[in-house]
């Protein structure tokens, strides 16, 4: 008998010695193998008592009891007069898990002082609670942490889920591993290829960004006029992105300025002077303010000039913004597609997260 139950059930356990209360755990584990292993699929009908009884030679009281633990454990689901289904279960053949809450947690920066992280967590809040899901947000220092020190959002009673923004690193996904918590590194961080994360297509972005210049000004080069910031991954990419592009235009090698906010004014004047004849420019939100000063004065035409700026359309000035075309960089859209995978990785049981974010529709110059 022991051994037609465990060729049938796959994953069974001898029952001659056991209780009555150990045979309906049994069971449950039996038909939870089956369920896993699909023989019974997702919103497929279950056997009644008086088959698995006779199926399994135990009484339609342990069969009850093993049933009711199974739809405890969300595996089952009882429909009044139809019978017992299998719920529709993850991926995984484990339960769905629902999401009540989650952390924001920016790495080496205030939240609260900084726009870009402020403007996720705003839009965050909004996009949840419509959803009936709280979060919450907090600061984690990797100096504290370095020394044992953890913020009380890292702990299981406080945190389903984790969004990591900031200074992020392979230190601070390493602890998320440790603690066993379910996380998303939000943004272009320079973290391994392990570490769930949702970010930007930098190279899709740049590619993007030169062909609108080329169907505007065709026989123009593209320049380029970069903060130089050598620990800001996007700048990084950003410029990587551009010197491999241009290797396929016919203009002769990059043309590329780098600059910090005092040397910025004098970097666009020195591609000007240095060019001597119309270009396309590509930059940033940190830029484009002293290259419309320097087009200001200058008196030249973003016809001929023209201009496409990687930034947040309302983090610019009007003048700003009648200047040059928009590759939109926001915070709130960023966060709201980083969401959408770890809640739909989270329901699912997945741990793998490896999604780009592609370009956005450019924005014409508000005058235009």
């Amino acid at each position: 008998m022991v051994g037609d139950l465990k060729q049938k059930a796959g994953q069974w356990f001898p029952m001659t010695s056991l209780t009555r209360y150990a045979k309906y755990l049994n069971l449950s584990h039996a038909l939870k193998a089956q369920i896993q292993g699909g023989v019974y699929g997702p919103n497929g009908r279950l056997p009644t008592e008086q088959e698995l009884s006779a199926t399994y030679k135990v009484s339609r009281n342990t069969v009850r009891q093993a049933i009711s633990l199974l739809e405890s454990e969300n595996y089952l689901v009882r429909r009044q007069g139809a019978g017992t289904f299998v719920a529709d279960l993850a991926e995984n053949g484990q339960p769905r898990r629902e999401l009540t809450s989650l952390v924001m947690m920016v790495v080496d920066s205030v939240l609260q002082e900084n726009a870009y992280y402020l403007s996720e967590m705003v839009t965050a809040e909004q996009w949840l609670s419509e959803r009936g899901i709280a979060i919450t947000s907090a600061n984690l220092i990797t100096r504290d942490l370095i020394r044992g020190r953890r913020p009380a959002a890292l702990t299981q009673a406080h945190c389903q889920g984790l969004l990591l923004d900031g200074w992020v690193t392979d230190l601070h996904c390493a602890v998320m591993e440790e603690l066993k918590l379910p996380y998303l590194v939000v943004g272009n961080h320079p973290v391994s290829a392990w570490v769930p994360q949702v970010r930007l297509d930098i190279k899709a972005i740049v590619g993007a960004m030169i062909d609108h210049l080329v169907a505007t000004c065709p026989k123009q080069p593209i320049a380029m006029l970069l903060k130089a910031s050598p620990t800001l991954q996007i700048t990084q990419e950003l410029l990587m992105a551009y010197m491999a592009a241009v290797q396929k235009l016919p203009q002769k090698g990059a043309i590329l300025q780098m600059a910090t906010e005092a040397t910025s004014e004098a970097a666009i004047n020195r591609m000007l002077d240095m060019q001597g004849q119309p270009f396309s420019l590509i930059t940033t939100e940190a830029e484009v303010g002293a290259v419309v000063n320097a087009y200001r004065q200058r008196e030249l035409s973003t016809e001929r000039y023209p201009i496409v700026t990687f930034a947040n359309p309302a983090a610019l000035e009007p003048v700003e913004r009648a200047y040059t075309h928009v590759m939109p960089h926001r915070g709130d859209l960023m966060i709201i597609e980083a969401i959408t995978h770890f809640l739909a990785a989270y329901e699912q049981g997945r741990e793998t997260i490896h999604e780009l974010v592609g370009p956005r529709d450019i924005v014409p110059p508000s005058g235009a």
